[in-house]
């Protein structure tokens, strides 16, 4: 019985926590899920850009919908932001999301591209492979190319 009650009073935790994820999520306008991402995305409406590195890129493929630029290039963080303001055409306030595995490096980089001047960035906070908050990309079953270097 005590076993039970663990068991119930442990599920009605989770499921807590889940939703306080879902609704902080929800009150954060720079959060989007995947879905939202790929359908801006295909859309026009966002720059989605997956931020890790071409090694990951390699091993699980890429969004569809986004352009790959790693933050992980020789010129780092700076470098990121001026290869990313370029692909903006130099402006600053268009809108651009960006995603990595499971939202640590995306939530990073949004704020540092905030820091930087950059007035409509987003995180995809659940990223490839998902978190907390839910599932990310592959679960969502949202499509996939193969990467290759060019």
């Amino acid at each position: 019985m005590r076993q039970t009650v663990r068991q119930g009073m442990a599920a009605i935790l989770f499921a807590g926590s889940v939703l306080l994820t879902t609704m902080a999520a929800m009150a954060n306008p720079a959060i989007l899920t995947p879905e939202q991402a790929h359908d801006k995305a295909v859309s026009g409406e966002i720059l989605l850009v997956d931020v890790r590195s071409p090694q990951e890129w390699q091993q699980t493929g890429v969004p569809a919908s986004a352009v790959q630029q790693t933050i992980h290039g020789k010129g780092g963080m700076p470098g990121f932001a001026e290869a990313l303001l370029a692909r903006l055409s130099g402006d600053k306030n268009k809108p651009v999301a960006v995603m990595c595995a499971t939202g640590v490096r995306s939530n990073y980089t949004r704020k540092y591209l905030e820091a930087n001047g950059f007035t409509n960035v987003f995180d995809v906070s659940r990223g490839m492979f998902g978190n907390d908050s839910g599932p990310g990309w592959r679960e969502s079953g949202l499509p996939m190319e193969r990467w290759s270097a060019k």
